[in-house]
């Protein structure tokens, strides 16, 4: 089968209109990358079943920090366990305000009992404010070098210039 001149037009308009697309989304990452910057929203993935049904394992969750004094029970908080420094975010069960410090009562919706021990917050948390079932996996997946690699690898494909843009160069150029 011959390719026409209709069927590469068709293309080149195809891959215009993808191009757009792209340059769209883009322009829409980078206003909500800048948003998240300014009012310090964090994701994170959840890595267990531990607040499941709620937010099932995979889940892709966001964070903002939130002052000790405005988290209640039944809030879902990521604040570091005692000792080992990890991220743990559950439910607020209870707060206990004394003096200057603050500390966390937590329970994963899954779990039967309370946490161990209690979190001290008192320098403040992060709060979920919104999850997406299942998503966490395509943000893992985003983080591969692979992956990273091979978006550079296009990057640098897309910026080589080739002959058609030399001969437009040359066309748009007024005779001297």
């Amino acid at each position: 089968m011959a390719v026409t001149k209709n069927m590469l037009d068709a293309l080149h308009r195809g891959s215009k209109i993808l191009l757009n697309l792209a340059a769209v989304l883009g322009v829409i990452c980078a206003l909500v990358a800048v948003v998240a910057i300014v009012w310090g929203v964090r994701p994170i993935v959840f890595s267990t079943n531990s607040m499941s049904p709620s937010v099932p394992a995979g889940s892709l969750a966001f964070t903002i920090p939130v002052d000790s004094a405005v988290i209640a029970p039944g809030d879902i908080v990521s604040a570091q366990r005692l000792g080992d420094g990890k991220l743990v975010t559950h439910r607020v069960v209870s707060v206990d305000h004394k003096e200057s410090n603050t500390t966390l009562i937590m329970r994963g919706d899954a779990n039967s009992s309370n946490d161990a021990a209690p979190y001290d917050v008192s320098d403040g948390a992060q709060k979920v404010i919104w999850h997406i079932p299942h998503a966490g996996g395509l943000v893992t997946v985003f983080q591969s070098p692979w992956i990273i690699g091979g978006a550079l690898a296009l990057l640098v494909i897309a910026l080589i210039p080739n002959k058609k843009d030399k001969d437009r160069a040359v066309e748009k150029t007024p005779p001297s």
